[in-house]
């Protein structure tokens, strides 16, 4: 899959085409790859990543790392249709927030997590379900840090997204 870096260090991929694609496979390539090119979707993608107030993270890759090991052990959760709840999954999480930020898990952390949050963006669920696509029935980074985000959402009195 090329994933072509980003000023952020950020990777937005695209998965490979078929080798024998449909009609409505090349339409959602092109469609995939327009967005993969959208500066402001790479903008809502960083800001889903990083966060609220980037600024303050001390280690960006160390936290893209420990976000990427979560995802990882978040995708047999979704793929057995547990329903996103709070637990330590979520706890490592906000913790890897956190502590990339020198602060602690609280309540009113949280919901510093959840400002200005992009993770409704119609965009990114719009790539996910386009590169859902070309995975089959695997699940993908964008599933796993969904279940992540409704997880938040739920455990700070907000309405999950869908």
């Amino acid at each position: 899959m090329p994933c072509p870096r980003r000023g952020s260090g950020r990777r937005t991929c695209v998965p490979e085409p078929p080798a024998d694609p449909s009609v409505d496979e090349v339409v959602a390539y092109a469609e995939l790859a327009a967005l993969a090119a959208d500066p402001e979707f790479n903008r809502a993608v960083r800001q889903q990543l990083w966060r609220n107030q980037p600024e303050l993270i001390r280690n960006p890759r160390e936290l893209y790392v420990d976000v990427g090991e979560l995802m990882t052990d978040v995708v047999p959760l979704v793929s057995e249709g547990v329903r996103p709840h709070g637990g330590k999954e979520l706890d490592r999480f906000v913790n890897a927030h956190a502590g990339a930020r020198g602060q602690r898990d609280s309540p009113s952390f949280r919901e510093q997590l959840l400002l200005d949050a992009t993770d409704a963006d119609r965009r990114i669920h719009r790539y996910w379900t386009l590169t859902g696509k070309f995975f089959g029935a695997r699940i993908t980074v964008g599933q796993a840090h969904n279940w992540v985000y409704n997880a938040l959402a739920h455990s700070s009195g907000l309405q999950q997204a869908e």
